[in-house]
């Protein structure tokens, strides 16, 4: 079936690399592995970051022209038979796709949908009205997150349905691994992670707390990451670190692959992540990882098996476990090991395919 795909936070195209723009990417390419044609409806970005209602207004009227150019594009043969929306929250709500659907009358499908209640009378209380519209609306709702769910599920209306779908990637598409057996030598950790301000630039503070109150010395660091924020995060993490930490900046594909594969333990604070694309990322190279009990890190870490999960009110309890791995490799190791192996079975492209095409067929039987 022909699929228009709408990602408001951030298009797949966008130049900024971002755990949202690589799950924008890897739906298109699942949803086309099934067999679909998937086409970008729009690339308008809904975001608005500085509860800025000027910004609000004006961005929710380009979209309603966008919209209306859709309908007025598609009004013949040439109409998608199902839209599908990636990430809808409070600051980059969905105000294209249900004026499209409506006008159309095809099936509108959100994944990654977010409703915080406590968004309700805030300074982006439009943009949660109409994420909460865009639920209620939705013929069906693909949800990545445990946690979102028990605020979708009773907007969701009768008929609606709701897939429960593991965090995925690809992979298969990376390049072969260059991992050597066995740990020798001091512990390699390292951490890939946008530098902006925000939860990501905290979660680098964090960090820097736990390796602040580590005790043992064997280990280097290796920082990936660029941002608004690296200068004083960079800073903050050689203040700790010295000279065992080395720095690379924004890295991607096979430079990425090349530092991971390098790497021994995937190391990450994760505060207000959804669950954290660079995880799975980190677990598929063979690294054992240690983050934050946030969010939904532990959809995609299993403690005590692929990775050690700490809170991280309890930065003292973050350095205990660093520790503890540093002088047992062996430990790492397994837990690489089991970490690959359950990326490869819970979270891989090819099941997300199956699951997606199952969905999207059965809300357009005629059209598959």
């Amino acid at each position: 079936m022909n699929i228009a795909f709408y990602a408001p936070l951030k298009p797949p195209n966008h130049p900024n690399p971002s755990g949202d723009r690589l799950l924008a990417r890897l739906f298109i390419a699942a949803l086309e592995r099934a067999g679909h044609r998937v086409s970008l409806a729009s690339t308008l970005r809904s975001f608005e970051g500085k509860a800025d209602p000027v910004s609000q207004s004006a961005i929710r009227g380009a979209a309603e022209i966008a919209a209306q150019q859709l309908v007025e594009r598609w009004g013949g043969d040439d109409a998608p038979d199902l839209w599908f929306s990636y990430h809808v929250y409070h600051k980059a709500p969905d105000w294209i796709g249900p004026r499209v659907c409506g006008a159309l009358g095809i099936p509108y499908v959100v994944a990654e949908a977010s409703v915080s209640p406590s968004q309700a009378g805030g300074p982006w209380r439009n943009g949660h009205e109409q994420a909460r519209r865009c639920v209620s609306r939705a013929d069906a709702v693909v949800a990545l997150n445990r946690r979102d769910i028990e605020c979708t599920r009773p907007l969701m209306r009768s008929g609606a349905r709701l897939l429960r779908l593991a965090p995925f990637i690809d992979w298969q598409s990376w390049p072969s691994s260059r991992r050597t057996a066995g740990i020798t030598g001091s512990v390699t950790m390292v951490a890939v992670a946008r530098m902006r301000r925000g939860d990501k630039s905290r979660s680098w503070h964090v960090l820097a707390d736990w390796v602040a109150r580590m005790r043992t010395s064997d280990w280097t660091l290796q920082v990936v990451g660029d941002g608004d924020a690296r200068d004083e995060i960079e800073s903050r993490l050689r203040e700790v670190a010295g000279d065992r930490a080395t720095f690379h900046g924004r890295l991607e594909g096979d430079d990425l692959a090349a530092v991971l594969d390098g790497a021994d333990l995937f190391v990450w604070p994760a505060c207000n992540e959804a669950f954290g694309m660079a995880l799975l990322e980190a677990q598929s190279r063979g690294l054992g990882v240690v983050a934050g009990r946030d969010g939904g890190v532990a959809d995609v870490v299993a403690h005590g098996r692929t990775g050690l999960l700490t809170a991280l009110a309890r930065p003292d309890d973050a350095a205990r476990l660093l520790d503890y791995l540093v002088k047992r490799p062996a430990v790492i190791e397994r837990m690489g090991r089991d970490g690959a192996a359950r990326v490869r079975q819970r979270h891989g492209i090819d099941a997300a395919a199956r699951a997606l095409d199952q969905l999207v067929t059965g809300l357009c039987p005629t059209s598959s």
